[in-house]
């Protein structure tokens, strides 16, 4: 069997994987390397492509005397522009169960499969130093409203969006992720152009 390997290094960035279009990987890459192998033959998309850590080069925030906990707060309802109040989930870098001070990029997640399943991005994320907003589609689980397929996404992201990069702890520099449904939440965002998506 034939791999090939490919070797990343993007500080501060984000890199999104699409493989074999139904699975997306996103990785945040502190100055690390990623090392892919990916098998050649259709064998890949049984068991997907093996990702592997340089760990010499772990950034400051994943070390033992360095590491971060988190805390989350649950069902905050975030009040769209109209009126309509979206159950989410917000999970933050913190130390001994406290939230730290400061400000810190963040990435949402909107999804109709109930925010609760997002718990473990939500952990991970945070303690590598990103706030997470994990919220329900409209008139999913906890959220109000009524669900439409997509017909709210759109409006509903960018909102979430833009009151994610007002808060405190944000430092205006909002990102999305997910696949599948929680996908197509992100194109229908990203096409309204919030100004804080990055």
């Amino acid at each position: 069997m034939h791999k090939s390997t490919i070797k990343i290094a993007l500080p501060g960035a984000f890199i999104a994987c699409s493989c074999l279009i139904s699975n997306i990987l996103v990785l945040p890459l502190r100055g690390q390397v990623v090392h892919q192998s990916v098998p050649s033959t259709s064998t890949a998309s049984q068991n997907g492509p093996a990702f592997q850590v340089d760990q010499s080069i772990t950034p400051p925030a994943t070390t033992a005397q360095n590491s971060l906990g988190y805390v989350v707060e649950k069902d905050v309802m975030v009040k769209m522009t109209d009126g309509t109040k979206l159950a989410t989930d917000i999970y933050r870098p913190a130390k001994e169960g406290v939230p730290l001070p400061g400000q810190f990029p963040v990435i949402v997640y909107r999804t109709p499969y109930n925010k609760n399943g997002l718990h473990h991005e939500g952990i991970f994320f945070a303690q590598h130093g990103y706030v997470v907003v994990a919220q329900d589609c409209r008139g999913r689980f906890s959220s109000e409203g009524r669900f439409y397929l997509l017909l709210n996404d759109g409006h509903d992201g960018y909102d979430t969006i833009e009151w994610a990069a007002a808060q405190p702890w944000s430092n205006g520099k909002v990102g999305t992720a997910g696949a599948s449904f929680e996908a197509w939440t992100q194109y229908s965002a990203a096409m309204l152009s919030p100004p804080h998506l990055v």
